[in-house]
């Protein structure tokens, strides 16, 4: 899912494409005819023109059209919150097998947790503004760790150059070393609005966001969480 989130070359339908980012114009449209026969509870997309394209000679060898579609679209973007009419998504639908992918419409919560995940990620990287303290204070999934008989953070004193930083991470992939290098640690989750303010009280000078990846890597100054600790009510 990462991966899948992560790119940002998608191609979908064109109705489902204005339906996900709010755009009516795109860089690229290709137009196989319409309207289309796409199963109207399934959403298809795909990664690249290759893919779509053996998509629309296999639907032409049962005499169907697979109408327009557009791109490119993020990933965090297409899967953010995947519409309930759409019972399954379909991946690269018409290429070999190895480059192929669906999922359910029972996956489509994870699908969007990880989409807010990589948006997280990437307004971590950005300058500072009240844009970017306000969409991390409105993430839900930060995950840090807790030495259970101290009852303390987990730091990592020295790392990016700080005194005494503490551990946080955007998903749960990024925290799988952390867990096999050290099981007895216990785990704790709190959303951006608990979450900086928290760590103001927490006696460290410092957050690496996603020590060990896959995320990347962010050092941040405790400005960050008073920046966001100030912000008014979401």
């Amino acid at each position: 899912m990462r991966a899948l989130v992560s790119f940002d070359g998608w191609i979908a339908e064109i109705k489902f494409a204005n339906q996900m980012t709010g755009q009516s114009k795109f860089e690229r449209a290709w137009h196989f005819g319409g309207p289309h026969d796409v199963p109207l509870d399934q959403a298809w997309v795909f990664s690249d023109d290759t893919a779509l394209l053996a998509a629309d000679t296999e639907a032409k060898t049962l005499g169907a059209k697979i109408g327009t579609f557009v791109g490119p679209i993020k990933g965090a973007q297409l899967f953010s919150g995947l519409p309930a009419q759409f019972k399954r998504t379909r991946i690269n639908i018409g290429s070999p097998r190895v480059a192929t992918w669906d999922f359910e419409q029972d996956a489509y919560p994870y699908a969007q947790l990880w989409a807010r995940a990589i948006a997280t990620e990437f307004w971590l990287t950005q300058a500072d503004s009240l844009e970017k303290f306000a969409a991390l204070r409105d993430y839900s999934g930060y995950i840090f760790f807790i030495n259970p008989e101290l009852d303390a953070v987990i730091t990592a004193p020295g790392f990016g150059g700080k005194a005494n930083p503490v551990l946080v991470f955007t998903a749960g992939d990024c925290i799988q070393k952390m867990q096999a290098d050290y099981p007895n640690l216990k785990l704790q989750t709190l959303p951006g609005s608990a979450l900086f303010a928290h760590m103001l009280r927490q006696g460290v000078d410092a957050i690496v966001f996603n020590a060990f990846g896959p995320g990347t890597t962010v050092v941040a100054d405790l400005s960050l969480c008073e920046h966001i600790a100030a912000l008014p009510a979401s």
